[in-house]
């Protein structure tokens, strides 16, 4: 049983989706996770944060490095130059060679009538989904 309710963040309505507390006899292997990390953006911060929550995601769900985009804005105003590599979508890169259990692949888009393929966005090589 699922049920939803709006929520009101100042003017920000947010839809939050309510599920049943797991019971003794479910598994909570089969319950679907998404986390997304988007704290801190340093490399190091989120390399850890996907070491920790890995864990605690499971299959067929998604953990979000946000803001990997930061690669690319080394050189504009407010940039640093070691964005370049100190960046989420770098950790995201390196967290999924070392873990074969995940892969980079974004959920697919639910709604598309443009002639985009790929998405705009600030979340590149963000979505690690688990395999396994």
């Amino acid at each position: 049983m699922m049920r939803s309710r709006w929520v009101s963040f100042g003017r920000v309505n947010v839809r939050l989706a309510m599920h049943r507390y797991p019971t003794p006899s479910d598994d909570p292997a089969s319950y679907p996770v998404l986390d997304g990390s988007d704290s801190n953006h340093s490399f190091a911060h989120v390399a850890a944060e996907l070491e920790a929550y890995a864990p605690l995601v499971t299959a067929g769900s998604y953990i979000v490095a946000t803001d990997g985009s930061m690669e690319f804005f080394d050189d504009v105003p407010r940039g640093h130059p070691e964005w370049v590599t100190d960046n989420p979508a770098r950790a995201a890169r390196e967290f999924a060679a070392c873990h074969p259990e995940f892969m980079l692949e974004q959920p697919a888009w639910p709604f598309n009538e443009s002639a985009l393929r790929e998405n705009v966005t600030h979340w590149p090589s963000a979505w690690l989904r688990r395999l396994a």
